[in-house]
């Protein structure tokens, strides 16, 4: 009975071991699945809180920006508005002047006598003593109408007051009293005494013991303001006054275009600005929606990891205190049943004892458990434990206890990884330059389940386009030095850099022009004489260069009325001279073109705005081709000998472009060549800048200038490179009248034209 009892709780002892075993590993396995998860969970929580923190970066920082495009936005409009109103006002004045001005040009058009009767006095401008006129003139506003107006009265007045002596009193008398009530009579200035502007000296202070007083000062010496006595007055020539006029009227339309054509790349700006903000400010609130929704789905994140983190780590302290609890309960249990089997042991040795026969008593004693692994991981699989014997049954004792158990493990749910799709190719980058980023995507699969693994990153971004976004541009090697331009006198060889890559942005980036990317050289310094030297020893006595080159050479004269009737007639020498130099060898072409311009507004209008067509180029515009392009020797001097003199105005820059076109008629094989020779001002040298450009794509531009009113500084300009070069200046008509002089001339034009000479 007793070892029936021994037995018996030594089973129970082992179920009561295997059910703690078995409450022990489920219990410790699900404590081990919940820190996981509480690790997770944290992990998750911080990863989403990385996101908010990043997110609300970004939407600080897009704030910021947001606020000072805006604000920048703000002024760019204000700035705009300014100038466009400014521009807007400006061009309404320049307009209404050029109204005036057409109202002076019909006024003079009879050329009433007060119209061209000028008179200056001391310390005033010239002024017409037209009453009506006057009044016009000195109703210009725009500063560059005063302006043109001022120096072409005063050029005009000069030209008629040569060798006139200034009025007397008498005289000066009778033009005032000409001039009662007239609106001139208003602008002549007096002369003012030099006392007015003498410092006044304060009277000494006098002192004396009982008051500081100053003397009573005494008035002021009276001063007279005696008008000036030194008027003069000129006659000018009507159809000169009329081209002043006209160049005066040409300048303003110039300052209208140019007027016209700032306000509308200024519109232009204004509007590509407005613009490119608008994209910005557009981007920017896209870029804060976006971030908007990124913090509000990490901040939900967030909430939710943290949740779950305290959720888990709450089971988790139920399951510990639960976990210690049935540890105990185990422990007291299997105690408890030790102890019964101790006992019930010696009361079996004391009655073996008291019964007198002594027998040797020995249980089976079998070594611990030894598990196998559980046959799953998860959702519930068993374990098998074998255990072996010790020592084996000796008389009565207890026999032994099974030695194979199964027992149930792995009971909990199988954990779902997360499961992601291959990742998308990178976007295009979102800037290419400043700093941008390329993006790419992965879609969920498998969302994890049962604390499986969480799912990585669904958006990746990697910074791109770090390049500045203003990039100058990069230029090519240095090309080989050309042939010298010229054969002898001083001449140029010339060396080009291309641009290999273009710039970006507001990168800077030169000209073709520019020193940096066109360089000169001087060669052919010997002189032009010692090639005349060689030429005459086997052709005899010669003083003018020919022309060996194939080229095809426009010549472009002057017949303005600024020139003298001498100063025509050296200009159709000239041209006659330079032809005959020219076509010496036959390999050129020569064509001549003999330009002024129009006397009339009307004129001057068709021949520079009509875009309708239908205007006579010979007679309204006073340009007139004696000959295209040719060889003919003969029939060139017969045109030069019967040339006109059109006495008109200068209507450079549409000569320019009827020269420009002639270069169609260029041979394929020949150099292109303009020679302009000229004495005066052109009507507009905006649109002769224009025209000096475009004609400079086509042929090479050659300037001769002659005379103190050619206006040297812009034909630099307009003029081929090296100006050097290309503009050929004579200080007047007469200093070329001797004839060393005069063959200087024609060797730099010829060497100039023609690369090659004999």
């Amino acid at each position: 009975m007793l070892n029936e009892m021994i037995e018996e709780t030594k089973t129970n002892l082992d179920v009561e071991e295997s059910r703690c075993t078995n409450e022990d590993r489920r219990m410790t396995t699900a404590m081990d699945v919940m820190r996981g998860a509480v690790a997770n969970f944290n992990a998750g929580a911080a990863g989403a809180r990385g996101r908010v923190v990043g997110a609300q970066g970004s939407i600080g920082t897009t704030e910021v920006q947001q606020q000072s495009t805006e604000e920048a936005f703000d002024e760019h409009k204000k700035t705009c508005v300014s100038d466009i109103v400014a521009l807007k006002r400006e061009l309404q004045i320049v307009t209404a002047d050029a109204g005036v001005m057409s109202t002076v040009l019909t006024l003079i058009g009879p050329c009433p006598t007060e119209a061209t009767q000028l008179v200056q006095c001391d310390h005033c401008d010239v002024m017409s003593q037209h009453p009506d006129i006057h009044k016009l003139l000195t109703s210009l506003k725009s500063q560059v109408a005063q302006t043109y107006i001022a120096d072409n009265l005063k050029q005009t007045f000069d030209d008629s007051v040569i060798d006139q002596k200034p009025l007397s009193e008498e005289g000066v008398g009778q033009m005032l009293t000409m001039l009662q009530g007239h609106a001139l009579m208003r602008t002549i200035k007096r002369h003012v005494s030099s006392t007015d502007n003498d410092p006044v000296t304060p009277p000494p202070m006098v002192f004396s013991n009982e008051t500081n007083v100053s003397e009573v000062p005494e008035p002021p010496a009276v001063v007279d303001c005696v008008p000036t006595t030194k008027c003069t007055v000129g006659a000018a020539n009507c159809r000169k006054l009329k081209d002043r006029f006209l160049v005066v009227q040409a300048g303003i339309l110039d300052q209208k275009d140019s007027l016209e054509q700032k306000l509308g790349e200024k519109e232009d700006f204004c509007q590509a600005q407005t613009d490119e903000f608008g994209t910005q400010l557009g981007k920017m609130a896209a870029d804060l929606a976006e971030e908007r929704t990124k913090l509000a789905t990490a901040t939900e994140e967030q909430n939710k990891a943290e949740s779950g983190s305290h959720t888990q780590s709450q089971a988790h302290d139920t399951m510990s205190h639960e976990y210690a609890r049935s540890m105990k309960e185990c422990c007291d249990n299997q105690n408890a049943m030790r102890s019964e089997i101790c006992a019930l042991d010696k009361i079996r040795g004391e009655l073996n004892n008291m019964e007198g026969n002594k027998v040797f008593i020995t249980d089976c004693e079998v070594s611990d458990w030894q598990e196998e692994a559980c046959t799953a991981e998860c959702a519930g699989g068993t374990i098998t434990a074998t255990r072996k014997i010790i020592t084996h049954v000796v008389g009565t004792g207890v026999a032994c206890p099974p030695l194979t158990k199964v027992d149930k493990c792995n009971e909990h749910e199988c954990p779902v990884h997360c499961e992601m799709d291959d990742w998308s190719a990178w976007s295009e980058c979102s800037a290419q330059c400043g700093g941008g980023v390329m993006e790419r995507k992965r879609d969920i699969v498998t969302q994890p389940k049962h604390f499986g693994s969480p799912c990585g990153d669904t958006e990746d971004e990697d910074a791109c386009g770090f390049g500045s976004c203003n990039v100058p541009c990069i230029l090519a090697d240095w090309t080989e030095w050309s042939g010298c331009s010229k054969a002898c006198g001083g001449g140029s060889s010339r060396r080009i850099r291309a641009v290999k890559v273009e710039k970006q942005g507001t990168g800077e980036c030169f000209g073709p022009e520019d020193e940096k990317r066109m360089e000169f050289d001087d060669c052919n310094q010997n002189s032009c004489e010692d090639l005349l030297a060689d030429i005459n020893g086997k052709w005899g006595e010669r003083t003018q260069l020919h022309c060996a080159s194939e080229v095809d050479v426009t010549i472009m004269v002057d017949g303005s009325g600024s020139l003298s009737p001498n100063g025509w007639e050296t200009s159709k020498q000239l041209c006659f001279s330079l032809v005959g130099n020219l076509l010496a060898n036959g390999s050129a072409q020569v064509a001549v073109q003999v330009f002024s311009g129009p006397d009339e507004e009307d004129d001057f209008i068709a021949c520079t705005r009509n875009a309708s067509g239908g205007v006579d180029i010979e007679n309204q515009c006073k340009i007139k081709w004696i000959s295209h392009l040719t060889n003919n020797m003969g029939s060139l001097y017969g045109g030069i000998m019967g040339m006109q003199w059109p006495k008109g105005s200068t209507l450079t820059s549409v000569a320019l472009g009827l020269a420009e076109a002639e270069q169609k008629n260029s041979r394929e094989t020949a150099q292109s060549v303009v020679v302009v020779l000229t004495d005066g001002q052109p009507m507009s040298p905006h649109m002769t800048e224009q025209a000096s450009k475009q004609l400079g794509k086509v042929a090479k531009i050659i300037w001769v200038p002659i005379g103190e009113n050619a206006p040297r500084e812009m034909i630099k300009e307009w003029a081929s490179k090296p100006e050097s070069d290309h503009v050929i200046s004579v200080d007047n008509f007469m200093a070329i009248k001797q004839k060393q002089a005069y063959d200087d001339l024609m060797n730099k034009i010829v060497t100039t034209t023609c690369p090659q000479v004999n």
